[in-house]
């Protein structure tokens, strides 16, 4: 089955603060991670476009690796570089919100985390939870072999691999050759 799935969610930043503030670093905790637990998966592919920029974390591995700094995921000269190590993000004092496209990518874990932004403003350097509290971002792993898998393929269309009927799904043969090369 796929490993290095990624699931995308929006990560909206603003503050009504009346003086202005600058994030000048985000990194990702990890506070748990597990096996993947999912009996059925549903694989649909990304499609269209998305005028937020696009960050990446990485998140394979376990709770135990270090914490993780976001990358560009947008195509451009700055793709596969540290967002926070070329970009700040100014907030507060009328500022307009920054809204990102989130993609954290996982491995065979899934795993609960939360991220840590740093900021400055004019009483010294700070760090904000986000989200607040004890909450967390869960990502999703695909597992090893669910019991049900449907996944779409390019210009072919649904392919159905597992327990289930195999009727309306045309693209299972090449489904089942596509995960045959991957490795485990």
């Amino acid at each position: 089955m796929p490993r290095g799935k990624a699931q995308s969610f929006n990560l909206n930043l603003n503050s009504d603060r009346g003086a202005g503030l600058t994030i000048n670093g985000m990194t990702a905790v990890k506070d748990a991670c597990s096996a993947p637990a999912a009996q059925t998966v549903i694989d649909i592919p990304p499609a269209g476009s998305n005028p937020r920029p696009g960050l990446l974390w990485d998140m394979a591995g376990g709770a135990a690796d270090e914490p993780e700094v976001p990358y560009v995921l947008d195509e451009g000269e700055s793709q596969g570089k540290q967002y926070c190590r070329h970009n700040a993000i100014d907030l507060g004092n009328g500022q307009s919100t920054m809204a990102f496209r989130v993609q954290p990518q996982v491995s065979d874990q899934t795993c609960k985390w939360h991220i840590n932004a740093s900021y400055t403003d004019t009483t010294g350097p700070h760090t904000q939870r986000i989200p607040a509290g004890t909450a967390t971002i869960t990502t999703k792993a695909v597992p090893q072999n669910p019991a049900q898998y449907f996944g779409w393929v390019k210009s072919q269309g649904w392919g159905c691999i597992g327990q289930m009927s195999q009727q309306g799904c045309k693209a299972t043969k090449s489904l089942e050759r596509t995960h045959s090369e991957r490795p485990a």
